[in-house]
């Protein structure tokens, strides 16, 4: 999925490349990150393990690290939806800026370390950040993005992703070279399985977002409105032409092209507009959003 990386002069085939952990609550996704860590420390790579279960706690006591490391969420600057600059990678694809570090750019206190030498990062918990915090998207973009690099030997890095698929359909799994799904023996850990490869299939597929191949819009759109409670708002967003441009060009990067239709929101405007909706409009660098009030004042 990712491009090849230069083979170090060690010529370890997993030197530099990315391997995803997935698996339901209770597989022993985390156990399996741990152990695997440690073999490949052992084997004389260098490891590092980011700590991408933006719920549980406990990854770095097992691994044994020296501290807790602090969130790279902080680092970063915090999610949008506290007035921070880290997008969730559905809404916002673009590449987070600034997520591949060195050793010299990142302060100690973001990274613990093991007695094998495995470097360890926490992307960050959704717990500490209270009550309407949002959804834990940012974090999800710091796991698909982030590359620590070190001198010499590139590291292999594991990424410990929370329990489900949901950080999969996120698109995570653009930036693994290997994804692991740890199966615990019941029917539901096996069509967990199945679903992460139905996934992996779709992508190398180039399938469309969920939102970009309704087999009728309009008919979904008049569901919206009849389900509306009063007083309620409606939000519809999309990319802009802009965030299409970087989806294309990401596509283009990764040998694949995605046709999209024209925006409907020109239609669903005037639609709102007629029925009594007040309606405001923006659009940003890759988002466009169309939100409409059936009520005297409009609140955003």
């Amino acid at each position: 999925m990712r491009r090849d990386k230069n083979m170090n002069h060690q010529n370890r085939i997993l030197a530099g490349q990315r391997i995803g952990l997935f698996g339901r609550g209770g597989s022993g996704k985390s156990t399996c990150a741990v152990l695997l860590a440690k073999a490949l420390a052992k084997a004389g790579y260098a490891v590092c393990v980011v700590d991408a279960d933006s719920t549980n706690e406990g990854l770095p006591q097992a691994l044994g690290a020296d501290r807790t490391p602090e969130s790279l969420l902080a680092w970063f600057g915090g999610t949008v939806f506290s007035g921070g600059p880290v997008t969730c990678p559905v809404d916002d694809p673009v590449p987070l800026a600034g997520a591949r570090l060195r050793a010299d750019q990142l302060p100690g206190q973001y990274v613990a370390q093991t007695p094998e030498g495995i470097r360890m990062f926490q992307v960050g918990k959704i717990g500490p950040l209270g009550p309407g915090a949002g959804c834990d998207g940012p974090m999800t973009k710091i796991a698909r993005d982030f590359e620590f690099e070190t001198e010499g030997v590139a590291p292999v890095t594991l990424v410990d992703f929370k329990a489900g698929v949901e950080d999969a359909s996120r698109g995570v799994i653009t930036s693994l070279d290997w994804v692991v799904v740890v199966l615990d023996p019941s029917y539901a850990g096996i069509r967990a399985a199945a679903t992460m490869k139905t996934m992996l299939d779709q992508m190398r597929a180039g399938f469309l977002p969920a939102t970009q191949h309704l087999d009728d819009p309009e008919r979904v759109f008049d569901e919206m409105l009849r389900v509306l409670k009063p007083g309620g708002k409606l939000v519809l967003a999309d990319f802009s032409p802009g965030g299409f441009r970087a989806m294309d060009a990401i596509h283009r990067a990764e040998g694949r092209r995605h046709p999209h239709p024209p925006s409907r929101f020109t239609r669903f405007h005037a639609r709102l507009r007629k029925a009594g909706f007040r309606v405001r409009r923006a659009s940003g660098q890759n988002q466009e959003v169309l939100v409409g009030f059936m009520g005297s004042h409009l609140h955003i």
